[in-house]
């Protein structure tokens, strides 16, 4: 085998390997965690047949549920049929709408992908540029003003800049002008 091949089938192994770490991380967090520091009441599945008694179509949802996801199994087996069911992309239905999460999420994902794509390649034409002006400008105001708004544009988190590009791309220009230049998830 090549060292290539060899290269890839190691990387694979060591991200699954972490895949895998970081679901049992969540699993414990959200599953185990409130039973252990709360106890039994936390359980997720005694609130929604709490919930159920208020409505009962939530109450034979929640019975289903349980039973579909094991939670009246011990937490190692509920833990397998977590794995194999995340590993399957079946994250179960919404709590509140009763839709597959997974079409909630395929709803959303062509939005989240173009925020995301907006977000890191304006910043890297918009820096390009300014380091150009800058290095032009060596010494003078514009390359003290465009060294402080790098700063303070690494400073700033990631998802407020996608909100105000978000803010900027869909909410404004559908309120003062009636079109959307990026449409609003429904």
């Amino acid at each position: 085998m090549t060292k290539l091949g060899t290269f890839i089938i190691k990387t694979s192994i060591r991200m699954f390997v972490t895949y895998i770490t970081i679901l049992a991380l969540f699993f414990v967090a959200i599953r185990a965690l409130p039973i252990l520091i709360l106890g039994p009441e936390a359980d997720p599945i005694l609130v929604m047949l709490k919930k159920g008694a208020e409505d009962p179509r939530f109450g034979e949802w929640a019975i289903e549920t349980a039973r579909e996801y094991g939670y009246g199994q011990p937490l190692y087996a509920q833990f397998v049929v977590y794995i194999y069911k995340v590993l399957r992309f079946d994250f179960g239905s919404s709590f509140y709408t009763r839709v597959p999460a997974v079409d909630s999420i395929a709803l959303r994902l062509p939005y989240t992908l173009s925020l995301y794509t907006a977000g890191t390649i304006l910043p890297i034409l918009i820096g390009y540029q300014a380091g150009i002006v800058s290095a032009k400008h060596r010494g003078g105001k514009i390359d003290s003003v465009i060294v402080q708004a790098g700063i303070i544009s690494y400073i700033l988190p990631a998802w407020l800049v996608l909100l105000i590009l978000y803010y900027f791309l869909a909410y404004l220009p559908k309120i003062n002008w009636g079109f959307y230049i990026f449409p609003l998830p429904v």
